[in-house]
Order: structure tokens, then sequence, then C-alpha cells
């Protein structure tokens, strides 16, 4: 059928994804080094939390604008269509190549 439909992916999914990109990945293993180097616990364990929430904001946000695309997409009606030699109301959804619409 003619219906564009984008999936939103879960938040899980998303995550996930996301916190696999190479900035976070960059940026956790950082924070493990600055750990090495006798930096204190509490620091790194304040900066892997901020890393986290700051990465689950993005997600949230890119779930939104997902979700804002698929009710953007235009909405089924019905057209006075030609096909098979006569002259019917079809769904947009159900137009085929080759349909003469009736632009009147």
């Amino acid at each position: 059928p003619n219906i564009i439909a984008v999936r939103t992916p879960s938040f899980l999914e998303l995550y996930v994804e996301q916190l696999l990109s190479p900035l976070a990945i960059f940026q956790i293993f950082t924070s493990l080094l600055w750990l090495l180097d006798a930096v204190s616990l509490g620091f790194t364990a304040f900066q892997v939390a901020s890393i986290l929430l700051l990465e689950s904001t993005t997600v949230f946000q890119r779930q939104r604008m997902l979700k804002m695309l698929n009710q953007m997409s235009a909405k089924p009606y019905s057209l006075h269509v030609f096909r098979l030699g006569a002259w019917t109301h079809l769904p947009t959804t159900a137009l085929l190549p080759g349909d003469l619409v009736s632009l009147r």
C-alpha cells in the first residue's frame, strides 16, 4: 500500500545505539582512565552518571522527533479513480501505477 510509516524504536534500542556511539564510548573510556589515574571514585561515578543522563535525554528527543515525523505523513482520503475501464472511489492507499485520478 501507499503508506509511509516510520517505525519508532523503543527507548532501550535507541539508548544502546546512543551508548555505542564513538563519542559516548570515548567519554566513558576517559572517565575510566581518570579513575585509574587516582582521581576520586565519587568524581568518576558522577561523570559516568552525567554521561548516561545526557545520552538518555538525547534518546528522548530522538523518540519525540520520530513520533512527530510519523504524525506528519498524509492521511488517506477517497479519490475518484479510473481503473479497469470504470470509475470508482478508492482510498489513496489503494492507488496503483497506471490509475487515472480525477482532479475535479
